[in-house]
Parts: structure tokens; C-alpha cells; sequence
């Protein structure tokens, strides 16, 4: 690396997990304020119907997984 080069590994996601609330979390929106690149999504396992509040976003837990991209590999830092 470059002795001027930087990279920032920023989240992309705030993933706030639940069984079975269907109620936003109060801690998602308030890391969603401090980084507010990242979208927040709550995932929750026994959800009947999707819903969004703001930037905000609460789906099933079968949905999130099943769009979830693993042809990118993560940078792994140590």
C-alpha cells in the first residue's frame, strides 16, 4: 500500500435481528444517525409483512438471506 492510501471499510448495513418483534428497534435509528451511509434493515424471523420507516427497512428473515450476495468476497482484516 501506498504510504498516502487509505481505505475506509464503512458498513453498508445496520442489521438490527429479531424472532418475532414487529416493532423498529429504537438502537437501529439511533446508529443509523451516527452512520447514516449504512441502511438500516431489522431482520425478523417470524414476520408476516414486510414494513419500512424513514431510511429504515423491517423484512423477513427468509428474504434477507435469500438476497444476500457471497460472489464478493469480505476483506478480512486483522
Amino acid at each position: 500500500m501506498d504510504k498516502g492510501s487509505a481505505i475506509d471499510y464503512l458498513p453498508r448495513l445496520l442489521i438490527e435481528v429479531k424472532v418475532s418483534d414487529s416493532n423498529f428497534s429504537p438502537s437501529l435509528f439511533r446508529f443509523h444517525e451516527s452512520l447514516k451511509s449504512a441502511k438500516p434493515i431489522q431482520v425478523v424471523y417470524d414476520l408476516r409483512n414486510k414494513k419500512s420507516s424513514g431510511a429504515a427497512a423491517m423484512v423477513p428473515v427468509h428474504e434477507f438471506l435469500a438476497h444476500l450476495d457471497f460472489s464478493t468476497p469480505m476483506p478480512i482484516t486483522s
